[in-house]
């Protein structure tokens, strides 16, 4: 009689240790569900648009910082697809609200609609695409000295 009272008692407790065991599991889980969570980057608060050049060949590209915190190390990297040729430029500092912009003088590149854009800013998930699909093109540009538009 004695294990006949027993005996269910272990299997009571081996029941309780099971369901602790995966009540703890599911807490884990949880836990790393939640930190890989928090941890997901964000794109770059960056407004890339294209305007014409004001020499007439190609465009200029403009990055414009959207955030209230400077930008640091944006990595420019561009393709033609129609010759293969590429082209890597790093900005180093972008301040809020600020407009940067890079063209033939600084890279020694024409931008063109045909080509292929990524722009990496550090901490943050990359942007990557088409000119055409990635940035604002403008067709024309404002010309602060003369206070008008141009188009080309």
């Amino acid at each position: 009689m004695n294990n006949f009272l027993e005996e269910p008692r272990s299997r009571y407790a081996e029941y309780f240790w099971l369901t602790i065991a995966c009540l703890i599991g599911f807490l884990v889980a949880l836990a790393i569900l939640y930190a890989v969570k928090s941890n997901k980057v964000s794109s770059a608060p960056l407004l890339p648009m294209l305007r014409p050049s004001h020499s007439g060949i190609g465009y200029v590209l403009m990055l414009q910082n959207a955030s209230d915190r400077p930008l640091r190390q944006i990595d420019l990297y561009v393709t033609d697809p129609s010759d293969g040729s590429r082209m890597a430029y790093t900005v180093p500092l972008i301040g809020p609200g600020e407009i940067v912009e890079v063209g033939w003088l600084e890279a020694a590149w024409i931008f063109e609609r045909d080509q292929v854009v990524a722009i990496e800013v550090k901490g943050f998930e990359r942007i990557e695409g088409g000119v055409d699909a990635t940035l604002k093109v403008q067709e024309e540009w404002y010309d602060s000295k003369f206070k008008m538009k141009s188009r080309q």
